[in-house]
């Protein structure tokens, strides 16, 4: 019976180590104790609903509707990187010291800048509660600080005071469209010259119009920066007195952008319209969920509108470090290579391939570029291209299923668009177009598997001249 005794105290011993390990994860470390102790406030984040903040440089009242924090009284929206930074450190401002007061005892406040204080902050609560910011201390970055209707006076890091003592102008929203989360899966930009279409797929974008291809990831992503990082210049407000959004070129908007998505309740469109009168520089803009015009510089606005063909995928293969499988047909000769748990080998004979050598070869085809988009290959025969059966082909299989194929043609005209390197037609299989591509695809058709497998070293060149060989 003596197993069973053991088999219960084991379990017992297991039970009481996960109680202790869950129970020791749940609590704070000592740091967090002990900042936790010197906190002078209660409260979460999540508490705090509004603030008015009366320093030296600020004057302003920031009240949160709707999930986004706004400028009163004007309603401009505010800038949550500053606000948050703000609501983030009111919880855990800390006392490094506390001054005691009583009625035997009382504080000289002036002496400390508290009477009267350098700076207020009212915090908006279920109980409200106003900070009295006072001199900061002779030595070391801290300040003097007390709840008001309480007699004790801290000493906390200047940081939080420093956050708030800006310019009540610095609250409001620096870029008009700031996309930090709400990131679009459907693009539409609208120019008077032509309207571009993406939509996202599986997190690959797509270009629909004005014509049906592969859009750059690397594209698409500094576009949606560049708008997300589209400066404010003017903040104007309501309408100006005789004006009305159609007299501004802002509805109906031949020139805008149109987002959509999971992360968006409703579309979400941005409208540019005219030169201001006073500024040609400057040019009306305005956003759909927003009463408010602002103005943005017209180069910074050309910057969002560009040409289609610029958004257009310019390499033949993407995305090869989770390629599985890469398969070179020429001269009548196939093989391939394939990567299994991270490592490179020949398809074949399973012989481990040099990672130097490997990558090199896989930055071949990285850098494999098309120079010129020709047309649709449902246009005009194959055969007119030399792409029927084709003199060489590229296949790419990756982990997802996904495929990409490169039938490798006939040779180009030189000189073609400008270009002083020869070309080849290729067919982009999934793409469905004809294309250009640089001549130097041959030297990666005529790749063979063996100038890529690893060399194992020689035993005999790395044998010791000093140990000789065993006599028989």
């Amino acid at each position: 019976m003596r197993w069973k005794t053991t088999l219960i105290l084991l379990t017992a011993t297991i039970a009481l180590g996960a109680y202790v390990s869950l129970y020791e994860i749940k609590q704070p470390s000592p740091e967090q104790r002990e900042q936790k102790l010197k906190q002078i406030l209660s409260l979460k984040e999540a508490d705090i609903k509004g603030l008015r903040v009366t320093t030296p440089k600020a004057d302003v009242q920031l009240r949160l509707e709707n999930g986004q924090w706004i400028v009163l009284p004007d309603g401009w929206r505010a800038d949550p990187g500053m606000v948050g930074e703000i609501v983030d450190r009111i919880p855990w401002l800390s006392a490094q010291r506390s001054l005691k007061s009583d009625a035997k005892a009382p504080i000289d406040l002036k002496a400390y800048g508290l009477e009267p204080p350098q700076g207020r902050l009212a915090v908006e609560t279920e109980k409200p509660f106003t900070l009295l910011f006072g001199d900061t201390t002779p030595i070391g970055h801290r300040r003097y600080v007390q709840i008001e209707g309480q007699t004790d006076v801290h000493v906390v890091s200047t940081t939080l005071f420093e956050a708030l003592n800006h310019p009540s102008e610095a609250f409001r929203e620096v870029f008009l469209l700031p996309l930090r989360k709400a990131q679009p899966e459907e693009i539409v930009v609208e120019s008077p010259t032509s309207t571009i279409a993406l939509a996202a797929q599986a997190g690959i974008w797509q270009l629909n119009n004005p014509i049906e291809d592969l859009a750059s990831q690397e594209a698409v992503s500094s576009l949606l920066q560049k708008l997300g990082n589209l400066p404010i210049q003017r903040y104007i407000g309501n309408l100006p007195e005789g004006q009305t959004l159609e007299s501004l070129g802002l509805e109906p908007a031949d020139t805008q952008w149109t987002l959509a998505g999971p992360s968006y309740s409703n579309e979400l469109a941005v409208a540019f319209g005219k030169p201001l009168s006073d500024d040609g520089t400057l040019r009306y803009a305005k956003r759909s969920d927003d009463p408010k015009l602002y103005a943005v510089k017209a180069d910074d606005m050309a910057s969002v509108f560009p040409e289609a063909q610029s958004l257009r995928l310019q390499a033949c293969f993407e995305r090869l470090n989770a390629s599985d499988r890469i398969a070179i047909a020429f001269e009548g000769a196939e093989w391939a290579i394939e990567q299994k748990d991270g490592v490179w080998m020949q398809a074949e004979t399973e012989a481990v391939l040099d990672e130097q050598k490997t990558a090199a070869f896989l930055a071949q085809l990285s850098d494999l570029k098309i120079t010129h988009f020709v047309e649709k290959l449902e246009i005009q025969a194959p055969a007119a291209y030399g792409l029927e059966p084709g003199e060489g082909r590229i296949r790419v299989s990756k982990a997802d299923g996904q495929q990409q194929e490169l039938v490798v043609g006939s040779l180009a005209l030189e000189g073609l668009d400008g270009s002083k390197e020869t070309t080849r037609y290729a067919h982009l299989v999934e793409r469905g177009w004809i294309v250009h591509i640089p001549n130097a695809v041959e030297s990666i058709l005529k790749t063979k598997p063996d100038a890529l497998i690893a060399q194992l070293p020689d035993p005999e060149y790395n044998a010791s001249p000093e140990t000789p060989a065993a006599q028989p």
